[in-house]
């Protein structure tokens, strides 16, 4: 009754059908999965399998979409010549199919010859091959008639077609796959189906100035520029397929709004995808003809612990645990982690999770993206209570709950040293979401900055819902200024950082936090509201929070007990180190900690002192009141606005204060700001 509830509102709200209901039979691995829950005794205690397929949506949800989506526009007439790019290597769940297919694999099944129509795949390495050879239980090469046909036409036309990688030569490969399709007289529907593996490499990105000495490479893009546009191949049925990891890394010229060529994503799974994977792994595994036989997939119990009051069954709440942890991870990664644990004979640990997930995003994104585990939250930050309860107040609660009001993204703005990126990092542990860092994008190669921004920011959609840091963001995002110092590469990366940024679809479900101590370097659009929405100043400590700071930094570092903090001066150091930021109390800490340590006695008063004296501060401190002024400057919440009772090192020419009243003097500060540029200059 739920299943049938699902396809009817499915149906009255106008959404997609899965495509298996259009045929009599039940798939028959569905029926196979259906059977085997009800009457296998190994499977008999994990009714709640099939419950939670059906109550998830798991057999009503059309999937892939992207598939019906290229159905859809190839029977519109929309476009004949696909780019099918992202997530183009891992496994493909189709309800016909089941979990069984990679991407080419899929396609083979998707557009079966039996239906009368040739398939045929180019990669550089392998040149032209049949469709057969990405099936297990495939004909041989002599026994396909069809390929052998193929061959003959090779010949006919002149070409070479006797040794085992049929046409590698990329001119000659295209020559012959146009005659084919020229050639070509089926009547299903689509004809015949080209598909280019590593598209990239067929037709690479950069323009034609970039690819001017290579006469051989222009004609492979203009081939396909032309066969997109080609009337013959559109009115013949036939459909071409261009597979790439990364768009960004295929011709421009393919990538033009009118050039013919539609792009469709390939996206990561979705949590829902990811648990419906998951599930399946476990019901696969316990039926498995493995080589490491039938297992159960089990989970370390301290970090998978269970809810006893849950009506959730326990291994249940451990496949949902494990289907967040792996956001960001494509279906093959996490049937590694599974694997590794069955290998080394031990439960799946949240460790081997983080370790496997860091590995794979860095080497994805090509240590753009860097995946952090926060271990402390907020509370272990010293002061910065005003905006710690901002965040608390204002984001956390709404990113927890996915709100479309969740700010876009949070600019945190101060001298170095004051806490912004333990604030960040306290926040992402108190929220429990995905947090991962953007490294610097811009690199020394033209083209790669866009190819490796690329990567990365569809693999932040994947890992939603996620906190993404960009740390000094006024030198790692760039200026549209810079476009006309290297050939235009900042400007495109910097838009395409902006448009992903501002995605309204995207709010709930991502917030960026940057740090800068110079926002006056950072480009006007990335500093305006929708991107940005709140500006948060931190300023040097005052006295009391220098004394928090103290206590919070023995409290980790010194793994010193509240009582034994206690008996500290913590009030006499915070008076003797006015001036001093939270990083470099840090250091003054850490010295004090050695100096006992060496003298083999408990951390004293003392020790604390002799640190205080014997550190010297190394920065301007007109440098230090600069960046001050530049975060006041870009305040735009009065909430967030320091009072200068509070901190002396604010001038009450910069504030205001009537009553509770705070607000700040723009035009006083802004002629502090020149004043100090000039000065500094």
């Amino acid at each position: 009754k739920e299943f049938i509830g699902q396809l009817e509102t499915r149906h009255q709200k106008g959404l997609l059908l899965p495509e298996w209901l259009r045929y009599p039979m039940i798939p028959f691995w569905l029926g196979e999965f259906i059977q085997n829950i009800r009457e296998d005794p190994m499977l008999q205690p994990h009714q709640w399998l099939l419950k939670l397929w059906i109550s998830q949506g798991f057999l009503t949800t059309p999937d892939p979409e992207w598939a019906l989506e290229l159905r859809d526009k190839f029977e519109a007439g929309i476009a004949h010549q696909f780019i099918l790019h992202f997530n183009v290597t891992d496994y493909v769940f189709d309800m016909r199919y089941g979990f069984e297919h990679r991407l080419p694999s899929y396609l083979v099944a998707r557009y079966p010859q039996e239906d009368g129509r040739d398939v045929l795949f180019y990669n550089r390495s392998q040149g032209v091959t049949p469709a057969a050879d990405r099936q297990a239980d495939s004909l041989s090469r002599e026994e396909n008639s069809r390929w052998q046909n193929f061959l003959s036409d090779v010949s006919r036309w002149g070409l070479r077609a006797n040794d085992l990688r049929v046409l590698m030569n990329p001119a000659e490969a295209l020559y012959a796959l146009e005659q084919s399709l020229y050639e070509s007289g089926n009547t299903c529907d689509p004809n015949s189906v080209v598909i280019f593996e590593f598209a990239e490499k067929v037709a690479p990105a950069g323009g034609i100035e970039f690819h001017g000495g290579n006469a051989d490479l222009l004609i492979q893009i203009e081939t396909l520029q032309r066969w997109a546009l080609d009337e013959r191949i559109r009115l013949k049925g036939h459909l071409i397929l261009l597979l790439a990891r990364n768009i960004a890394e295929v011709s421009d010229n393919l990538r033009e709004a009118n050039g013919g060529t539609e792009a469709i994503e390939v996206p990561m799974p979705d949590d829902s995808a990811r648990l419906k994977y998951i599930s399946y792994l476990f019901y696969h595994y316990l039926r498995s003809a493995h080589p490491l036989g039938a297992r159960e997939i089990c989970f370390d119990a301290k970090d998978f612990s269970i809810d006893p009051k849950s009506v959730i069954s326990p291994i249940e709440q451990q496949l949902r645990a494990l289907a967040n942890l792996t956001a960001g991870l494509t279906r093959v990664a996490i049937q590694d982690i599974v694997l590794r644990a069955f290998q080394a004979g031990t439960p799946i640990t949240a460790k081997l999770v983080q370790e496997r997930k860091e590995s794979t995003i860095r080497s994805e994104t090509r240590n753009l993206l860097e995946v952090l585990k926060p271990s402390r939250s907020m509370d272990a930050v010293g002061g910065l209570e005003k905006i710690k309860a901002f965040l608390r107040t204002e984001v956390l609660q709404s990113l927890k709950s996915r709100n479309p009001n969740t700010p876009a993204g949070i600019l945190f703005l101060g001298p170095p040293g004051t806490g912004k990126t333990l604030v960040a990092e306290g926040l992402a542990y108190e929220s429990g979401v995905n947090f991962v860092k953007l490294g610097n994008f811009r690199d020394q190669f033209v083209g790669q900055s866009e190819r490796n921004l690329s990567r990365a920011l569809n693999i932040i959609r994947a890992m939603t819902p996620v906190i993404v840091f960009i740390d000094e963001l006024d030198q790692s995002e760039g200026r549209r200024s810079e476009g006309n110092l290297d050939s235009g590469v900042s400007s495109r990366v910097f838009a395409k950082l902006l448009e992903v940024m501002s995605d309204e679809s995207l709010r709930g479900k991502v917030v960026w936090i940057a740090a800068s101590n110079r926002p006056d370097l950072i480009d006007d659009a990335m500093r305006r509201p929708g991107r940005f929405d709140d500006k948060i100043p931190f300023l040097v400590p005052t006295e009391e929070e220098r004394a928090s700071i103290f206590a919070a930094i023995l409290r980790h570092k010194g793994k010193l007990s509240d009582e034994d903090i206690n008996t500290l001066a913590l009030d006499m150091l915070a008076r003797e180190s006015n001036g001093f930021t939270g990083a470099e109390i840090e250091v003054i800490v850490s010295r004090a900690l050695r100096k006992a340590s060496i003298d083999n006695v408990v951390l004293q008063t003392q020790h604390l002192k002799e640190a205080v004296k014997g550190f010297i501060k190394s920065v301007n401190s007109e440098k230090y009141r600069l960046m001050t002024l530049l975060a006041l400057a870009e305040v735009n919440n009065i909430a967030l606005i320091p009072d200068p009772r509070e901190h002396p090192q604010l001038e009450m020419d910069w504030i205001s204060v009537d009553g509770t009243h705070v607000r700040i003097n723009q035009a006083t500060v802004q002629q502090e700001i020149k004043r100090l540029k000039n000065a500094i200059l």
